[in-house]
């Protein structure tokens, strides 16, 4: 600590607290976005210096604050996709055919709104939360900040089965099923700007890395990278893992959850090495909060924290049928599809 002492002119004991509330504040600032990837999420928001976050940012999966109180919350029915727009988590509810805007303090449903036939992934943009519809093959665009859906639904195509969906800054990935294939989508316009066919059979999962989008195959237990410049696809072959359901950037590594051998693949994404590190049965989602690996197992209904190293730090009961998770810059979200519930831990 500083130390004034007796006499001293008052403009050195000014320019001595000048400093010591720069020092401080400023420390509070980078241990702030040391732990959440954003500057200026400062806990209980009293740093002099806090800084407004992006929403392009969290968009591309930089965090805000939040609270650390659990809890288990009712949505509507089947929760599955999961995505947090710097204030709320937004979850799609497959079997309501809506989508959800939860306030990540209470818990409470914000609002409801309808959306196409069989809600399963969503996306932040930065100001827009784009739902992917798997029953109707389309996207619904909803403004964040209103709950208002913008537009008609963007037709992806005839029973294509979309799944899951990526920002990567400028465009959107949609990953489907039965076409075998990404559509890119114009986040401004909603055109699709191409598609890119994989070779393989039945992808399920994406994600974005910075530079190229991965796809992961729930058949063929392959991933394949696209370049999100030139769209180029190259697949590798997964060792160990079989039926690959969900992906997450961790820092150099993507995080593949294997459903079918109730493991871990951790693919080192610039050597395309891999190492296998055992969750619970029937993992599906996965979420990394800057430091650890968040993995929801379905076949428990429980979510494992594992270091990125593979070291197991602990197991925790959810709600019934646990299946994808999402970080909120403090807490991981975990979307029951059985007990119609949010975890929030």
């Amino acid at each position: 600590m500083f130390a004034i002492r007796k006499g001293w002119p008052a403009v050195w004991v000014a320019s001595m607290i000048l400093v010591a509330a720069m020092t401080f504040g400023l420390s509070a600032l980078i241990r702030s976005a040391n732990a959440t990837g954003v500057v200026g999420a400062n806990p209980g928001g009293t740093n002099p210096l806090q800084l407004a976050t992006n929403p392009l940012q969290l968009a591309q999966l930089h965090w805000n604050d939040a609270n650390l109180t659990f809890g288990t919350y009712p949505v509507a029915n089947e929760p599955e996709g999961l995505a947090f727009d710097g204030q709320n988590m937004w979850v799609a509810n497959r079997l309501s055919n809506n989508v959800q805007k939860i306030d990540i303090h209470t818990g409470a449903v914000v609002n409801s709104v309808a959306v196409g036939a069989t809600p399963v992934g969503v996306a932040f943009d930065g100001t827009y939360v784009w739902v992917v519809n798997s029953g109707s093959s389309s996207l619904t665009k909803v403004r964040a900040a209103t709950a208002v859906v913008v537009g008609a639904p963007i037709a992806l195509g005839a029973s294509t089965n979309p799944r899951a969906i990526a920002f990567d800054g400028q465009y959107l990935w949609v990953v489907e099923a039965a076409s075998h294939d990404l559509k890119k989508v114009n986040a401004v316009t909603g055109a699709i700007a191409a598609t890119v066919v994989l070779p393989v059979s039945n992808p399920e999962a994406v994600a974005f890395d910075g530079t190229n989008v991965w796809a992961a195959d729930a058949t063929t237990n392959q991933l394949t990278k696209v370049n999100a410049t030139t769209n180029v696809p190259t697949t590798m072959n997964l060792a160990g893992c079989t039926n690959p359901r969900g992906l997450a950037v961790a820092g150099d590594y993507l995080a593949v959850t294997c459903f079918g051998t109730s493991n871990v693949a951790l693919w080192n994404i610039t050597n395309n090495t891999q190492a296998l590190y055992p969750a619970g049965p029937g993992p599906i989602g996965v979420a990394f909060d800057g430091q650890n690996l968040w993995v929801a197992n379905n076949g428990n209904s429980t979510v494992t924290k594992l270091t990125i190293s593979g070291t197991t730090i602990g197991t925790y009961a959810t709600g019934g049928g646990t299946d994808l998770v999402a970080f909120d810059g403090v807490n991981v979200w975990i979307s029951n599809a059985i007990g119609n519930t949010l975890s929030k831990r």
